[in-house]
C-alpha cells in the first residue's frame, strides 16, 4: 500500500510540473553574419515566458552554437530571436498587448503587425490567438562580475483591459506554437513513469524486509536517493545558463586542457601572466564568444586529473576543437560527482554517528543551499575533492571498525589523488597518517598510508616530468607567490561567495556554529575524523590563496560543516533547547528570510514599519517553542512543539532555496554582494 502511495505522489508532483512545462515560446536564435546572412543558430522552448535580463539569451547562443556548420564568433552575437506562441485570452472583457523590450521588438497578432503607434492598441477578443514576437537586442561586457550593463536587453509580454502596457502576460497563457509536447515536458513524463516505478518497487521491497533492521536499511537507502534527486535537481535548473560562462572563466582552462591531453597530449588553458613565463612556453589568444584569454602551452597552473574528466564530457559532447567544448556537457562531470557525494556523506554520517536522521539532514543540506548548490554546478576541482574526501573518511572509518588493510590503501589512493587534482590538498596525506597513528599500537600502518599518500600523490611530479618540468616548477612557483596577510581566515566564516557574488554569510555562519557544537559534544576519535582533514585543509587553502577568494575554495569544506550541521539538527529535534533554537532560527531561517522581500523595497521607510511588525511577530512564533520546551523539559507537548517548529524552518529554507536557484537568474543581479551591502551588514 505503502508503494501505491509513493508511486502515486510522484506522478502527482509530475502532473503539478507539467503545468509549467506544457507553457511558453518556442524561440528560434538567429545570427548575421558579416555578409548580412542570417543563420539559424538554435532552436529552443522557452518555459519562462519574459526575459528580465541576457543570462538566458547568452547561454542559448554559447550553449547552442552549431560549430559543425557556423564558424565560431570572436565577439558574443547580438540576441536575434523569434518567438511563437498560441496566446489564450480569457473570458470577460478585450485584452490589450504590449511589449516592454529593449533594444528592438516588434508583435505580431493573428498576421497583423502591431508596432508604434499600433503597440497596445488592438483589442483581442476571448479566445486563442497566434503571437509572433521578433526582438533584437545586445548583451553587453560586464561592467563589474554577476550585474551586466544595464542598457542589456531585456524583453516582457503585458497585456491590459485598457490600451498601453499593463500586466505581465501569464505563464499558462502562453502554449508553444511548435510543439504542444517538447523535449522537456516528454523528459518530464519518462521521468514520471520511471520515478513512480523506482518508488513504487522501493517501498513495496522496503516493506517487505524480514527483520526491522533490514528494513530500515532499505528506507534510509530511498531515503538517500530522494537527497540525492533532490540535489540534483537543484543543480540542473539552468544549470547551463548561471552562473554565466563569463562568471568563472577557469571553468574553460578546465574544459580546454582536458580536451586537449585527450586529443593529442598537449596540456593547454589560459593564463593572467604569461609574460612571466618568458620563452618557455607557447602562447596564443583565444577569442571567445568575447572573451580575449591568452593561452599558454604547457600548462600546469592546475593539475590535470580533473580536467581530464571534464574533456571526456567535451569530447563526448562533440567538441572537435578545444573551443567548441560546451558548459551544457561539461557540467553534467560535477553533477554527477554531486550526488556520488550526497551518498557517501550518508554513509560517513552513519558510521561516524549511528542510524538516527542526522546523516540525511547534513546531506539534505548540502544537496539545496544555494551557496553549496550552485557552486558545485560550476567546473572546478573542488568538486571531484569533495568525492576523494568523503571516500577517504569512509574507507578510513571501515579500515578503524574492522582493520581491513585494504581499506586503509584505498583511503590512502583517495589522499594521494587528492594532490593529483588540487596541490593544496596534499595536505590530506598528512592529516589521514595522523588520524591512522592515533589509533593505539597502528604506528606500521600509519607509515604504510604515508608511503601509499605520498606515492600516488607522486604521479603529479611523474606527469611533470613527462611534459616539461622546468615549466611546473615556475608555475608552481608562482602560484605560491600571491600576497598574504594575518587575516587569512576570518573570510572563510562570513565572506562566502558563489563564484565572486558575496551571498550566504547567514548560511555560513550557521553551518559553522552548528559544526562547532557538534565537533565539541562529540567523542575525541569521531571529532577528529570531521576536524583533521578539514581544518587541514583550510590551512593549506588560505595560506596558498592569499589575499585572493573565490566561491569554490570553500567546496572541499562543505561536506565536513554538512556532517556536524546534520548531528546538531539531530540533536535539537531529539532534545530541544533554546541555544539550538535560537541559532538556528536567529542565524539560519532568519537569514533565508531576506531573499524572500525585494532589496531595495525593503530600504524604503515605508517598509520599515510593516518589517519590524513582522520579524518581531516571527521571532515569538518562532523562539517561543524553544523557550517553552527549555523551561519544561519534561513535557511531551511542548517538546514536540519544538521540534515541529525545527522541521517547519527546515522545510522553509528548503522551499526559499528552491525559489533563490529557480530564479537566480534573476537573483544574481537583484541580490549581487547582498552581504557587502552596508544596509543590511551593519
Amino acid at each position: 500500500m505503502l508503494g501505491i502511495v509513493a508511486a502515486l505522489g510522484w506522478l502527482g508532483l509530475a502532473a503539478l510540473a507539467d503545468g509549467y512545462f506544457a507553457h511558453g515560446w518556442s524561440a528560434r536564435w538567429y545570427w548575421t553574419d558579416a555578409d548580412g546572412e542570417r543563420h539559424l543558430v538554435d532552436r529552443t522552448v522557452e518555459h519562462r515566458t519574459t526575459f528580465p535580463n541576457v543570462h538566458r539569451p547568452i547561454a542559448r547562443y554559447v550553449q547552442g552554437w552549431p560549430f559543425e556548420r557556423l564558424a565560431r564568433p570572436e565577439d558574443l552575437p547580438e540576441i536575434d530571436a523569434e518567438l511563437r506562441a498560441r496566446l489564450e485570452v480569457p473570458e470577460g472583457p478585450a485584452r490589450y498587448l504590449s511589449l516592454r523590450a529593449r533594444s528592438e521588438a516588434t508583435l505580431r497578432v493573428d498576421g497583423q503587425t502591431l508596432d508604434g503607434d499600433a503597440a497596445g492598441a488592438l483589442p483581442l477578443a476571448p479566445g486563442v490567438h497566434d503571437v509572433v514576437v521578433r526582438w533584437r537586442g545586445r548583451a553587453l561586457p560586464y561592467p563589474a562580475r554577476g550585474r551586466p550593463d544595464p542598457r542589456s536587453a531585456f524583453l516582457e509580454l503585458t497585456w491590459d483591459t485598457r490600451p498601453g502596457p499593463g500586466t505581465t502576460v501569464p505563464h499558462d497563457a502562453l502554449t508553444p506554437a511548435s510543439e504542444a509536447w517538447p523535449t522537456s515536458r516528454l523528459a518530464l513524463w519518462w521521468a514520471a513513469g520511471l520515478g513512480a516505478l523506482f518508488w513504487g518497487l522501493g517501498f513495496f521491497f522496503a516493506m517487505r524486509a524480514p527483520r526491522a533492521r533490514a528494513r530500515w536499511r532499505r528506507f534510509g537507502l530511498l531515503a538517500t536517493v530522494a537527497v540525492a534527486l533532490l540535489g540534483t535537481a537543484y543543480r540542473a535548473w539552468d544549470y547551463d545558463v548561471v552562473p554565466e560562462f563569463r562568471d568563472n572563466a577557469d571553468e574553460l582552462f578546465a574544459t580546454w586542457n582536458g580536451w586537449s591531453i585527450l586529443e593529442d597530449g598537449t596540456t593547454r588553458g589560459w593564463t593572467i601572466w604569461p609574460a612571466a613565463y618568458g620563452g618557455t612556453v607557447s602562447v596564443e589568444e583565444a577569442r571567445y564568444f568575447g572573451e580575449r584569454r591568452p593561452v599558454i602551452s604547457p600548462y600546469f597552473e592546475q593539475p590535470a586529473f580533473f580536467h581530464v574528466i571534464v574533456g571526456v564530457a567535451a569530447h563526448l559532447g562533440g567538441a572537435d576543437h578545444w573551443l567548441d567544448a560546451k558548459l551544457k556537457h561539461t557540467r553534467l562531470v560535477p553533477m554527477g560527482l554531486n550526488v556520488i557525494a550526497i551518498f557517501l556523506l550518508v554513509a560517513v554520517g552513519r558510521r561516524l554517528f549511528g542510524p538516527g536522521p542526522g546523516p540525511w539532514l547534513g546531506a539534505l543540506l548540502y544537496a539545496t543551499l544555494p551557496i553549496i548548490a550552485l557552486q558545485t554546478r560550476v567546473v572546478k576541482e573542488e568538486d571531484l575533492l569533495v568525492v576523494l574526501a568523503l571516500a577517504m573518511m569512509l574507507f578510513f572509518l571501515r579500515w578503524r571498525e574492522h582493520r581491513k588493510t585494504r581499506d586503509l590503501v584505498l583511503a590512502s589512493v583517495c589522499a594521494g589523488l587528492s594532490t593529483c587534482t588540487k596541490i593544496p590538498a596534499v595536505v590530506w596525506v598528512p592529516a589521514l597518517v595522523m588520524l591512522v597513528a592515533a589509533e593505539k599500537g597502528e604506528t606500521r600502518r600509519a607509515v604504510l598510508s604515508a608511503a601509499i599518500g605520498v606515492g600516488v600523490s607522486s604521479l603529479l611530479l611523474v606527469f611533470a616530468l613527462v611534459v616539461d618540468w622546468e615549466v611546473f616548477v615556475m608555475t608552481t612557483a608562482k602560484q605560491g607567490s600571491r600576497p598574504t596577510h594575518w587575516n587569512l581566515f576570518p573570510r572563510f566564516l562570513d565572506a562566502i561567495l558563489i563564484n565572486h557574488d558575496l551571498v550566504g554569510r547567514g548560511w555560513s555562519l550557521f553551518l559553522w556554529v552548528a559544526y562547532g557544537a557538534s565537533v565539541w559534544s562529540r567523542g575525541f576519535k569521531n571529532a577528529a575524523v570531521v576536524a583533521v582533514p578539514m581544518i587541514a585543509y583550510l590551512v593549506a587553502i588560505g595560506l596558498g590563496s592569499g589575499n585572493h577568494t573565490f566561491g569554490w575554495y570553500m567546496i572541499p569544506v562543505y561536506p565536513f560543516l554538512c556532517l556536524g550541521t546534520g548531528d546538531f539538527l539531530e540533536r535539537l529535534l531529539r532534545r530541544p533547547t533554546f541555544f539550538g533554537g535560537g541559532i538556528f532560527v536567529t542565524l539560519f531561517v532568519m537569514y533565508s528570510m531576506n531573499f524572500t522581500v525585494p532589496v531595495e523595497w525593503a530600504k524604503q521607510p515605508e517598509a520599515w514599519p510593516g518589517l519590524r511588525r513582522d520579524i518581531t511577530l516571527f521571532l515569538l512564533l518562532s523562539l517561543s517553542p524553544y523557550a517553552l520546551a527549555q523551561v519544561w523539559r519534561d513535557n511531551r507537548f511542548f517538546v514536540k512543539l519544538a521540534r515541529l517548529w525545527t522541521v517547519v524552518g527546515l522545510a522553509m529554507v528548503v522551499w526559499i532555496s528552491a525559489d533563490f536557484i529557480i530564479h537566480y537568474d534573476r537573483s544574481i543581479e537583484t541580490y549581487f554582494n547582498f552581504d557587502r551591502d552596508m544596509y543590511f551588514h551593519r
